[in-house]
């Protein structure tokens, strides 16, 4: 196996700890530290045969988001359900060695998701709205592709999303 040098994956931290900081307000110094621990437990558990060490730890950095929010207080019972941050790297390491395909996502979406919300997510991944100019896609244009009035839309977007959230994000793996 090559050596897998912390150098190399310096500015991949660097930067991720700078957008958080950004963000969170969170001391830019504090998410570097941080981001170093979250390298040295993706490292322990690397597996080669499952994903490059770099995609693993790009996702895992993510933790930092959830770090600052108990760095600034947060704690385990509050609303939107934050975990903590070794949850995260482990969930994102597990998600890396398993790295389901997009179809793998959609029939467990079939599955889970109720038939509109499973209209929407499809929707969505097949990137039909791109062609609307647009970025990303946004409750109004789910309105008017669907014909739904807003609070129910508003309802289907929360599913899908508490859906991606949970599983859609491991195809990224």
């Amino acid at each position: 196996m090559k050596e897998i040098a912390f150098e190399k994956f310096t500015n991949m931290i660097n930067q991720k700890a700078w957008e958080v900081s950004k963000k969170t307000g969170v001391d830019f110094e504090e998410l570097k530290a941080q981001g170093a621990l979250i390298y040295c437990k993706v490292l322990e558990d690397y597996d080669v045969s499952k994903a490059s060490f770099s995609t693993i730890l790009y996702i895992a950095l993510n933790g930092l988001y959830e770090y600052s929010y108990y760095y600034k207080g947060g704690n385990k019972k509050n609303k939107k359900g934050y975990k903590s941050l070794s949850e995260t790297v482990e969930k994102s390491i597990e998600a890396a060695k398993i790295n389901p395909s997009l179809m793998d996502i959609l029939n467990l979406a079939k599955e889970k998701l109720s038939e509109d919300s499973y209209k929407l997510i499809e929707w969505i991944v097949n990137r039909t709205w791109e062609f609307q100019g647009k970025l990303k896609p946004c409750i109004t244009m789910v309105m008017n592709h669907f014909g739904w009035n807003r609070e129910y839309s508003k309802k289907v977007w929360a599913e899908c999303k508490t859906f991606w959230n949970d599983c859609g994000w491991a195809i990224y793996c």
